[in-house]
């Protein structure tokens, strides 16, 4: 019965609206949520107009469930954050990061803390995407692992310098006294284990074209338990991006000890299309500690992958996009074997009104591998998502969204779906949201979410509810406040998120 009320919520209102971007299965894409959620958090605090800046989320089931507070304190050229976690029955968790920030008169930036370094295509570190080949991104969430010590790039005309080090406890699973996998959260009952790296590079950059290289050590006190792995990795990298009026190429070749990797894309935009093209190739198993995630359908190496994606707007109110991937796994146990992943979505943006339907395509491998426990019987998988906005007046929305997910051809009802209808008042300080949402899943539907406490930058739906929700969202000149209640009336849980900056 919930399936059909859902599809009669769907038809009734098929004729009215919403925005929508494309948006990539969740699952595929943990390091772009929480680079989001991080990029939310901070940008908040950058609104401040005051030197001190303080932020707070937290998250209540029925009692205290989870927050995070953060500070940020300015001074010219000076910038420091400190970072606060709290889970219930857990620990407490910290980070900061002191940073000599770029400025007209002084391009370059020094960073002592917790930081994110990036270059080129992300082989060695994080994908940069800025304008440079280097940089040094915030602090990471304090329950998660990012590297501990001093980062600087230093500018003079058209060359950059980079250098970092980084040495801290990372705590790891051992077997027989070996590293059999690293943790990428902090996890105090878990075994420690030493990590120390070092890197440097230098930077080349004329008008719109750059070039880099990069030299990476990373060291480990204790063996890995795979053979195939070392505890003293060497890599050197390097990366080349230039830009044109209508095209973006970029590339990025590594030797880590004797295993070669490579990435590269190009991107044309012709009149009112917007194609990209992306290549990735691997040997061997091993990873940077900090590396970007090699593919798309992915986590492992020793693989290569193709992705395509294409945007074109057919007409002044409507646009269409595609993407489609495809990976080889070279090191499948029974010869190569492919996965793929395709992407339909076709915006129509008439009066007052914005509809999304989006179509996507996938093999089942692709899931259960981030998510062993995960079973299905159709080998290829369906996912449907369809949004409308509509403005009611200028200061009145309607907004729906739809999730189907068809994944078991021989129990109907096992396939999960998800639908969201909510009211939204605009005003020139305040915004006011209320409405219902419910879902039924045998797994778990992952939903993209960056005001939460949450550091993957997404909400986690399973089993099954019946929800009415509000949220309140105030910008003054000196208080800044986001709140949302939610009331289940399947099983009277209730949640509370409160968002306060100062």
């Amino acid at each position: 019965m919930k399936v059909f009320g859902c599809f009669l919520v769907l038809f009734t209102f098929c004729c009215v609206p919403i925005f929508s971007q494309i948006e990539e299965i969740p699952e595929l894409e943990s390091e772009t949520l929480e680079d989001n959620w991080l990029n939310q958090l901070y940008t908040e605090l950058e609104t401040g107009k005051h030197k001190v800046d303080l932020q707070s989320r937290t998250k209540y089931q029925e009692t205290f469930a989870n927050g995070l507070a953060n500070l940020q304190f300015r001074q010219k050229d000076m910038r420091f954050n400190f970072n606060l976690y709290k889970k219930e029955n857990s620990d407490l968790y910290a980070n900061f990061q002191l940073s000599a920030i770029p400025s007209k008169n002084n391009p370059s930036e020094i960073h002592f803390g917790s930081f994110r370094p990036a270059f080129g295509r992300g082989t060695i570190l994080k994908k940069s995407g800025g304008n440079s080949l280097f940089a040094i991104n915030r602090a990471g969430h304090p329950a998660s692992f990012s590297p501990f010590g001093t980062g600087a790039i230093w500018r003079v005309n058209n060359f950059s310098a980079f250098f970092m080090a980084s040495g801290q406890k990372r705590n790891a699973s051992l077997k027989e006294g070996k590293i059999g996998s690293l943790y990428k959260s902090v996890q105090s009952e878990k075994t420690s284990v030493q990590e120390e790296i070092i890197a440097g590079g230098l930077e080349y950059h004329y008008k719109n074209n750059n070039f880099a290289l990069l030299a990476y050590n990373q060291n480990y006190d204790r063996d890995f338990a795979d053979t195939l792995w070392v505890k003293n990795l060497n890599a050197y990298s390097i990366s080349a991006k230039t830009t044109g009026e209508n095209y973006v190429l970029s590339a990025e070749t590594a030797l880590l000890e004797e295993n070669i990797a490579f990435q590269s894309s190009i991107k044309f935009i012709y009149n009112y299309i917007t194609q990209e093209l992306s290549y990735s190739y691997r040997q061997g198993k091993q990873l940077p500690a900090y590396a970007a995630k090699p593919y798309l359908l992915g986590n492992q190496g020793e693989n290569r992958e193709i992705d395509w994606n294409l945007d074109y707007q057919l007409s002044k109110n409507m646009s269409l996009g595609l993407r489609y991937a495809l990976m080889r796994k070279n090191n499948a146990l029974k010869g190569p074997n492919w996965n793929s992943r395709g992407i339909f979505n076709l915006t129509f943006n008439p009066s007052y009104t914005i509809i999304n339907l989006q179509l996507t395509l996938l093999d089942k491998e692709i899931v259960t591998e981030t998510d062993s426990s995960y079973i299905a019987t159709l080998p290829v998988h369906y996912r449907l998502r369809f949004k409308i906005d509509h403005e009611l007046n200028p200061k009145l929305t309607l907004s729906l969204l739809l999730r189907y997910h068809y994944e078991d051809k021989i129990e109907r009802r096992n396939n999960s779906f998800y639908w969201e209808n909510a009211f939204h008042y605009h005003r020139t300080k305040w915004q006011i949201s209320a409405g219902i949402k419910t879902w039924q899943t045998l797994t778990s539907l992952i939903l993209p979410e960056t005001d939460t406490e949450n550091p993957e930058g997404c909400i986690c739906a399973t089993s099954e509810d019946d929800r009415v929700f509000a949220k309140v969202t105030y910008k003054g000149k000196v208080i800044n406040l986001k709140t949302e209640w939610q009331q289940s009336w399947l099983n009277g849980n209730r949640t509370l998120y409160l968002s306060v900056g100062l």
